[in-house]
């Protein structure tokens, strides 16, 4: 977390009055936070949160430009071991894909538009204004965009922020004309991210292009049609059960194409003689995983343990949805988990004991990163060549990145 501190009492800074100036800021905004509002009339309300706007351009403005020269020289790897969007996720406690494009925004502006930068640091934009720029250069289109900085910039007087973003979004499609024709053939240019919300949610936000587009496309609009005339049938038997909007039957389509999938796998795991195939019930992360943690006191199961594969509780609705049809893996461990051993007679770990490094560690356990159970390794603590055993004792998860760093 950022030190509450004053820095300007500390003799190894270079520069003191930048930092004492920086201080006086802080304080003052703090005190600014402390404001009965409700004194104010409705015309200095308005003009106090246009002031504040614009001072939060200026801060905007000074953390792009510090964040872009401490990515530069690559300090926060080389002393604390993490990239400087993860390194800024972990000191302000906000999230890794908000900390991440910040950083990329500003070595953008740094490096490709300093006509923007500067029109930020002016306080004439805003930060948005600044991340939508970046956002829609990519490689190709780049260096034209920079040279037309000029016209983006005058374009946002006068309009709304959405009406802007539309004809910015319209001239880099006229300029990527090569770049908007392509077939998709270009792998990297799909991307998916998700990460989970409160309350059991889920947050996804995709990018597919060629002919994943259109096959993705196809697909949930066909299945959300079937949904739709199923619902409406429905709804017209009961008016309890009324048809939800296209977004919702989007979301269920892929769902239901989802479940489908795990279906279709745990049934592939079947022979013709009826018998279970070993390989499929092995299979780690096939279907729906949960987890249920029973001490040896407990006298009965208790569903309200119930966890994901992410170690996150799950609700008592969803548990009893789940566990209408489960596959269940059995793992018997001691408080700390040492009755998993192997000594030195293998060196990697088995899967049984990557469950229990999941359960137990909940994903890579360096300070600030947050990458999940299966983006992990298992590290040694005491190094195998050292001697050390393949012991949960000794076994530690951590991502591939962060695990390099380790072993540095």
């Amino acid at each position: 977390m950022f030190d509450t501190q004053s820095p300007q009492t500390d003799p190894q800074l270079p520069d003191p009055v930048f930092f004492a100036e920086l201080d006086s800021a802080s304080i003052a905004l703090a005190d600014l936070a402390q404001w009965d509002t409700s004194v104010f009339s409705g015309d200095e309300l308005c003009l106090a949160v246009t002031q504040i706007e614009r001072t939060r351009r200026f801060l905007d403005a000074a953390s792009v430009q510090v964040l872009a020269e401490l990515d530069s020289r690559g300090f926060t790897d080389s002393e604390h071991g993490m990239r400087t969007g993860a390194w800024l996720a972990r000191e302000s406690a906000t999230s890794n894909l908000g900390a991440k494009s910040r950083v990329r925004t500003a070595n953008k502006l740094r490096m490709h538009f300093p006509k923007v930068a500067e029109a930020l640091r002016d306080g004439l934009i805003s930060y948005e204004h600044a991340a939508a720029i970046t956002g829609a250069a990519n490689p190709r289109i780049t260096n034209q965009l920079a040279d037309i900085s000029d016209q983006i910039l005058n374009n946002i007087t006068g309009t709304t922020y959405e009406k802007w973003k539309q004809q910015l979004g319209a001239v880099a499609e006229l300029l990527d004309q090569e770049g908007g024709h392509r077939p998709g053939d270009d792998i990297s240019d799909n991307t998916l991210r998700m990460h989970r919300g409160l309350n059991n949610t889920l947050f996804i936000n995709a990018q597919l292009t060629g002919i994943h587009a259109l096959s993705v496309e196809h697909t949930l609009n066909a299945h959300a049609d079937q949904l739709f005339n199923q619902l409406n049938k429905d709804s017209k038997l009961t008016t309890d059960l009324p048809t939800p909007n296209r977004t919702t039957l989007l979301a269920l389509a892929l769902s239901n194409l989802a479940h489908q999938h795990t279906n279709n796998n745990n049934n592939t795991g079947n022979n013709n003689n009826g018998s279970s195939s070993s390989s499929n019930t092995a299979s780690y992360g096939s279907g729906i995983e949960l987890a249920i943690t029973i001490n040896n006191t407990d006298t009965r199961l208790d569903f309200s343990k119930l966890t994901d594969h992410n170690n996150q509780p799950l609700s008592a609705e969803l548990a009893n949805s789940l566990t209408c049809n489960p596959t269940i893996y059995a793992l018997l461990t001691t408080n700390n988990a040492t009755t998993l051993h192997l000594t030195r007679t293998q060196r990697l770990a088995n899967r049984a004991q990557r469950r229990a490094l999941a359960h137990r560690d909940g994903g890579c356990v360096f300070p600030g990163c947050t990458n999940p159970p299966q983006w992990t390794d298992a590290h040694h603590v005491e190094h195998w060549n050292n001697g050390g055993t393949t012991d949960l004792s000794n076994l530690a998860s951590l991502c591939r990145y962060h695990h390099m760093v380790t072993h540095r």
